[in-house]
């Protein structure tokens, strides 16, 4: 998606977004041009020279220092973001890794449907509407505020279906990011889950800064536990949480 973008930073003789005609994103250092930005609707990015400076931007969710920071991923994820339009993270030889829109759920329905998938996951709601409810928090919770959480999987060569979930999420009473996935049935056994986790691993470290990430499964679980090895991660300790005897892995 090419984005019509109109930089206004201090010096430039033309302050003034109405006279850039038809504009998709504001990027400046102006607090004022901003909130104009804002005000008519348009999707703006702040951009200041040190740290010092963003203490005048209380108001703006997406801050870069350094407009050498720019990039057009950045321009278009500011503009997706404010038009609710969902991410694209990441794309490996046969998946595309996006975040979750509330009209997924009932892709999900379809998957979850299959009894393999909650033996050792959790269920979604039995009301659609409370998974739907759910969804929407989560979107405007994890992806908005910490811009990671649990993605879905689409299948490359055949753009719309969802073929399972996978991403980096955070449990309670855990400071470490915990990997987690689900596939649908028929695509088991071929790969994709290794492909997705590997790709999703490298981004939170290279593009989120993630130093270690943690699985904690069900130790009769051994599918994921096969996967975690393969992925490169090593045994950390065994737990019992409720009536589940738990096992973590770690990777570094």
């Amino acid at each position: 998606m090419e984005l019509k973008v109109a930089e206004l930073f201090h010096g430039k003789e033309n302050q003034d977004i109405s006279a850039c005609g038809q504009v998709d994103l504001v990027v400046t250092n102006e607090p004022a041009v901003f909130l104009q930005a804002r005000e008519l609707g348009i999707a703006a990015l702040a951009v200041v020279d040190t740290m010092e400076e963003a203490e005048t931007f209380p108001f703006a969710p997406y801050i870069v220092i350094g407009r050498e920071h720019v990039d057009e991923t950045t321009k278009l994820r500011v503009y997706q973001r404010f038009h609710h339009i969902p991410w694209t993270i990441l794309e490996t030889e046969r998946i595309i890794v996006r975040e979750q829109t509330v009209s997924d759920v009932d892709a999900l329905y379809e998957i979850y449907k299959e009894p393999s998938i909650t033996r050792y996951t959790d269920p979604l709601y039995e009301d659609p509407d409370e998974e739907r409810a759910y969804a929407a928090q989560y979107i405007k919770n994890m992806y908005e505020i910490h811009e990671h959480g649990i993605w879905i999987l689409e299948d490359k060569r055949n753009p719309g279906v969802i073929i399972g979930r996978a991403g980096l999420s955070l449990r309670g009473g855990y400071d470490t990011p915990e990997l987690g996935y689900i596939i649908r049935k028929e695509y088991q056994r071929k790969g994709y889950a290794y492909e997705a986790c590997r790709a999703i691993l490298a981004y939170g470290k290279e593009e989120l800064g993630f130093t270690k990430v943690r699985s904690l499964m069900d130790e009769r679980n051994e599918a994921s536990i096969a996967l975690c090895k393969k992925l490169g991660f090593t045994y950390d300790f065994r737990q019992q949480i409720g009536q589940q005897e738990m096992v973590q892995y770690v990777f570094f």
